[in-house]
């Protein structure tokens, strides 16, 4: 009876096989379907972490920037050690020249500004007094920034300052018979930038046996009587002009009557031709 029903459907294993096929086809799309959906996911899931990431950057930047801003704008308390390693001083050679042989007199300094720390600093601004005796002779600064890297040293750093007449006074007084002025003092304020704030620093310096170039000195004043005899000697004497005296009162009374007398005369003559020129036209 079984193989009866076996032979009376063939078509059965037909269906058996196609069932197969069929369960094949579908478990290959669900698992291309499930690869794609992991690979989606994983890809979501890492744009997702990387844009987290970027905007984790992005905000510590921000707070790096407005810590590090709030940190430039201040000054680091003295005693940090950074101030004693930035030397500013003047220059070795000739460092201060006071100059009153020119058309303006001014004062002319330069300074070399060290860096030993281990902070790279931006030269930001310098305060600068001058002393000769008392009171200050001049105050002034210099408003020129640079850069000055860890261990780098910037030299000849240039500051003019123009002499008014009390001030030239002032140095003249304070001046010997060579031209010396005993002592010059520097009283300056620098102020230098930095990633972990300002720095303030400040110096006083005495220098001494200041030469003030254009000042009359014995040797000068010697030569100066022999080159005024010279040039004297030289210069021709000066013309003498020649005045005319002026007329006395009796010379202008008589040249106002010879001047009354000639303008008779024409008056005269002028009615002598007219009565001549009507008789001839009768």
């Amino acid at each position: 009876m079984v193989c009866q029903f076996v032979e009376a459907r063939p078509g059965f294993a037909y269906a058996v096989a196609v069932s197969k096929v069929l369960l094949g086809i579908a478990a290959f799309v669900g698992a291309v379907i499930f690869a794609v959906s992991v690979t989606l996911a994983r890809d979501a899931i890492l744009a997702g972490l990387r844009r987290g990431w970027l905007e984790v950057r992005s905000l510590r930047t921000r707070l790096a920037e407005q810590l590090s801003r709030r940190t430039r704008l201040r000054f680091v308390p003295p005693g940090s050690g950074v101030e004693q390693q930035i030397d500013v001083d003047l220059r070795p050679q000739s460092p201060i020249n006071i100059e009153f042989s020119t058309e303006i007199p001014q004062v002319s300094l330069w300074f070399n500004i060290s860096n030993r720390s281990s902070l790279d600093l931006v030269f930001d601004r310098m305060l600068i007094e001058i002393w000769v005796g008392q009171p200050t002779i001049y105050s002034g600064s210099i408003l020129r920034r640079f850069a000055l890297p860890a261990g780098e040293t910037e030299k000849d750093v240039y500051f003019p300052a123009h002499l008014a007449p009390p001030q030239q006074e002032q140095i003249k007084r304070r001046a010997n018979e060579k031209g010396l002025i005993d002592e010059v003092s520097i009283n300056l304020t620098a102020y230098f930038q930095s990633e972990r704030g300002w720095f303030e620093v400040r110096r006083h310096i005495d220098y001494r046996d200041v030469l003030v170039k254009g000042l009359p000195t014995p040797e000068t004043k010697a030569q100066l009587p022999v080159q005024q005899t010279q040039s004297k000697q030289t210069l021709a004497p000066p013309q003498q002009k020649q005045y005319s005296p002026q007329p006395r009162l009796d010379q202008i009374l008589t040249a106002l009557a010879a001047r009354q007398e000639r303008q008779k005369k024409r008056s005269a003559f002028g009615r002598c031709s007219r009565r001549h020129w009507s008789q001839s036209q009768r």
